[in-house]
């Protein structure tokens, strides 16, 4: 089953002011699915979509199920958690909880139990009778992170959860993400930074001037933005060996070769093989030390899809 289901949707705030451009995507139930963009491309207004606080223009979009005017329903399954906290700052870190969880109608118990359970997660329980007034940005995003899982939601929304906190938090925070998931909970989240991506989204989506551009996992995603080309480091056991083998390389790659310190780089096209450059290498008496071959990153792949 899907746990969002998306097709045609716009979003037109004036008749000058397109945000979202009949984009389609589905995502499937229990997976990290990563929506990344450049600022302005309409990732939060899409995140206010699918929480059911902003209506689309036209298009249908559906959660687990569910259309968008079956507020009730969906709001039930769904967690939010975005880059700009909602707390009552006179109150405590619990009683914040203890709120929220009202509003779910879970049993005052049966919540208390769970905000212990979330604290300790993020390692906030000693904080919990702190006013909210008294914590940093991180300490309270950490107290976000446990009010949108505090009624044990199917899908969990998160609108650049690690934006501006430091290291420690951050990972706290990809750690839950981790645990959110092996619980079996969906997770959506938009992020900048491509090594929460590389490390937490079974798939991804890259939104770009109103559309989405690309979308698949990320070995799917590398694989169609990856060239013919092939670039490799080759390592040598001092700069003496790597002068030689560019030397020898230079005769058959042309340009295609440098030589730094004690590595050889390389660029490869299909006509030549790695296993045909060692060759001749080894051949000459040369020994290498190492070997390495650059793989597309995502960052890469997302700043050739969204420079204009």
């Amino acid at each position: 089953m899907n746990a969002i289901e998306v097709k045609k949707l716009t979003k037109q705030f004036k008749k000058e002011l397109l945000v979202l451009d009949s984009i389609s995507f589905n995502v499937k139930e229990g997976i990290c699915f990563s929506l990344i963009g450049p600022n302005g491309a309409g990732k939060s207004t899409l995140i206010k979509i699918l929480t059911t606080l902003l209506k689309p223009t036209s298009g249908e979009v559906s959660i687990f199920g569910h259309p968008l005017k079956e507020r009730k329903n969906i709001r039930k399954k769904i967690g939010l958690v975005s880059e700009n906290t909602v707390f009552y700052d006179q109150l405590s870190a619990m009683e914040n909880l203890m709120f929220f969880a009202g509003l779910y109608h879970i049993p005052r118990k049966v919540a208390k139990i769970q905000a212990e359970k979330l604290l300790k997660l993020v390692d906030m329980w000693k904080w919990k009778d702190k006013a909210i007034k008294e914590f940093s940005t991180g300490m309270r995003q950490r107290i976000n992170i446990v009010r949108g899982l505090i009624h044990s939601p199917q899908l969990l929304f998160l609108d650049e959860p690690t934006l501006a906190l430091d290291p420690q938090t951050s990972q706290i925070i990809r750690e839950s993400i981790k645990i959110a998931k092996k619980r079996g909970i969906t997770v959506f989240f938009t992020t900048h930074y491509m090594k929460n991506v590389e490390e937490l989204a079974d798939e991804v989506a890259i939104l770009n001037d109103k559309r989405i551009v690309a979308q698949g996992s990320l070995s799917k995603i590398k694989r169609k933005f990856d060239s013919n080309e092939k670039r490799v480091e080759i390592t040598f056991e001092d700069e003496t060996n790597a002068q030689r083998a560019y030397k020898i390389l230079k005769g058959v790659l042309k340009d295609n070769v440098k030589a730094h310190d004690t590595s050889v780089f390389l660029i490869l096209e299909t006509s030549t093989s790695l296993k045909d450059v060692l060759s001749l290498i080894t051949k000459n008496g040369l020994l290498v030390k190492d070997v390495n071959t650059h793989i597309v990153s995502l960052e890469e792949i997302f700043v050739k899809l969204t420079s204009n």
